[in-house]
């Protein structure tokens, strides 16, 4: 249902479109939203970016992003990663929407969402009127207990220096002292820092992404391992295969061929 009359303000919900969606292994920007949408990350990790500040999403998190949001950029730091995601229009006159960028959702409403994300993904080839009226109620009580609870998390952007210098140079050795000193903090408020708001050390983020990259060359590129563990500045191929294969559980020529076999 496009329209529903609620109380003594009036309300328009649209269930546009679902969505199983793998976000690449690299940055892209989003310069303004149109719709709303909800999602929870089936599988993997993700990283969404918006004026100084750094968020990290993990498996099971449900994720709100509002329609005019800020400028943002998200990206898979694993691969494989997996959301379930619905998109909607949504317009409630004289409330606040209170939310400008990528948000987290805890509390009451992240169980709401969920149960409302899967039950749309079941009725979303049903052009019934009856089922149109359904999407609309359980966006509309999603709505409801995003704006009106105070149970989300806000990130922590005092990191984001030490993210983007670990991300341009993946293949490059920086000590944790640089890290905290490119962040103005202490080495120990930077560790803690690091692995609350990103899951992991920085070593561990370090190694995720480079491995990550040699993937890409390995895949998409279809470079030799020889020429990505020059790239990915190893010393050897050896050493670049017992890093790769600590990494991934398999070797990069096995990984390769398993590719290529799919």
């Amino acid at each position: 249902m496009d329209f529903l009359q609620f109380s003594s303000n009036p309300i328009s919900i649209r269930c546009s479109s679902t969505i199983l969606y793998t976000p690449p292994l690299e940055e892209i920007t989003i310069k303004k939203r149109y719709n709303f949408s909800l999602f929870v990350i089936l599988k993997g990790e993700l990283i969404y970016r918006y004026e100084q500040n750094l968020v990290h999403f993990y498996e099971n998190d449900v994720i709100f992003l509002p329609a005019k949001s800020v400028i943002y950029s998200y990206e898979a730091i694993s691969e494989g990663t997996t959301i379930k995601q619905i998109f909607f229009d949504f317009s409630l006159e004289g409330a606040a929407m209170g939310f400008d960028h990528p948000t987290k959702i805890t509390g009451i409403a992240e169980n709401t969402i969920k149960n409302t994300i899967d039950r749309i993904f079941d009725i979303r080839y049903s052009n019934s009127i009856d089922a149109s009226i359904e999407a609309s109620s359980l966006i509309l009580k999603c709505m409801q207990q995003i704006l009106f609870s105070d149970k989300v998390e806000e990130p922590h952007s005092q990191i984001l220096p030490a993210i983007s210098r670990i991300k341009e140079n993946p293949d490059i050795d920086i000590s944790i002292k640089d890290l905290a000193a490119l962040c103005g903090i202490s080495e120990s408020h930077f560790r803690r820092l690091f692995v609350s708001e990103m899951g992991m050390s920085p070593l561990k983020y370090k190694n995720k992404l480079r491995v990550n990259r040699s993937c890409d060359y390995l895949i998409n590129h279809m470079l030799p391992v020889s020429r990505v563990a020059e790239i990915m500045n190893f010393d050897t191929v050896y050493s670049f295969s017992k890093f790769f294969k600590n990494e991934m559980g398999i070797s990069p020529l096995k990984y390769v061929k398993s590719k290529h076999s799919i």
